[in-house]
């Protein structure tokens, strides 16, 4: 990477130098509905202006770096030159091509240029969300969450849904609240999933995503945001929700395929997936131990009688013999009958 020297600085004009593209990335067919939602730059300029570009420089360029990789949507990344502090991340929706992927990152960050010094900015288009900034060192800062000139909006159609407008407004709800609650339980922090409305022919289609590298409770809190924001675009066809750490949309218009969808099911019972199949592996251990507990008592309760009976049957005889037949056993009680002496006298077998 050059290093950028600015000799002079003038309040009338300010020399900003971003850094080119390695590889040129032409839009891809459906770019032409990649509509750009908002773009904010911060109020404040940095200090160093030639360390800062350096360091936005640094950042932007491991971003695309990161998204030319197939299998993945988000990228984060931080660097530090003079004591100046730069982290950014991107975010691509999960339905998209890497090449239409990488085609919104290119957008987002020639869009970044017109913020000029700004030390932070963010642009959110449908297909991708950039953002960079230097007031804070992690994402948990108040500072970097909450900003009262970019705060969480609703973004609706003027087009009324097609449907029956009762049956629309209660898929759409519904919908969206299974997602809300779905997400945050996700691996990845996104689901795309479509519902039919029961009175037409109509198909809603919508996803929720949140940052990465957010924790679970901020996901959750964005969400319900974005959630209740977009009740305000019913009965309206489609609808986006924005803020800086998620996204949701709805639209009775496709724009993912019926392959690229979630299935939510696992992930509406209270848990993640992960916690759901170790309380299920947990609780099937469990069972086999009192299973098998269970078969030892029963074992062990049936042998015993049997063992007493057994022992009973050998102590005792409904037959009696005479004296005279013992002798005739006995052959008078000859010694080759004779086995030994007891406690109580001789004892002989009988024939």
């Amino acid at each position: 990477m050059p290093v950028i020297r600015i000799s002079s600085w003038t309040s009338s004009m300010v020399i900003l130098v971003f850094i080119t593209m390695a590889k040129h990335v032409t839009s891809q067919p459906g770019d032409e509905n990649n509509t750009l939602l908002r773009k904010y730059c911060r109020l404040y300029n940095s200090q160093k202006p030639e360390s800062y570009i350096r360091s936005l420089n640094t950042v932007l360029s491991s971003l695309q770096r990161q998204l030319s990789d197939p299998q993945m949507y988000y990228a984060f990344a931080r660097t530090m030159d003079n004591g100046d502090l730069v982290y950014a991340f991107a975010m691509c929706r999960e339905y998209l091509s890497t090449s239409r992927c990488l085609a919104c990152f290119e957008l987002a960050v020639n869009k970044t240029k017109t913020c000029g010094l700004a030390d932070g900015g963010s642009i959110i288009y449908d297909d991708c969300s950039i953002r960079h900034e230097n007031s804070g060192v992690t994402f948990g800062d108040s500072d970097v969450i909450l900003d009262d000139n970019a705060r969480p909006e609703a973004i609706c159609s003027n087009v009324s849904a097609s449907q029956p407008i009762t049956s629309f407004n209660q898929v759409v709800q519904n919908l969206l609240s299974d997602i809300r609650d779905a997400t945050p339980r996700t691996s990845n922090f996104y689901i795309a999933s479509t519902r039919q409305v029961p009175t037409g022919n109509t198909t809603v289609y919508a996803i929720a995503q949140c940052v990465k590298n957010v924790s679970q409770a901020i996901c959750r809190g964005c969400l319900n945001t974005a959630y209740n924001n977009l009740h305000a675009c019913l009965p309206n066809k489609d609808g986006r929700a924005i803020d800086f750490f998620c996204f949701m949309r709805y639209s009775e218009t496709p724009f993912f395929q019926s392959n690229q969808t979630t299935n939510i099911i696992h992930f509406q019972s209270g848990g993640s997936s992960s916690n759901s199949a170790m309380i299920v592996g947990v609780s099937s251990a469990a069972g086999l131990v009192l299973l098998i507990l269970a078969l030892l008592l029963w074992y062990r309760k049936k042998k015993k009688p049997k063992t007493i009976e057994e022992a009973e049957s050998g102590l005792q005889s409904d037959k009696s013999y005479s004296y005279q037949q013992l002798r005739l056993a006995t052959h008078d009680f000859g010694d080759e009958f004779r086995v030994g002496k007891g406690g109580f006298g001789e004892v002989f077998k009988v024939m």
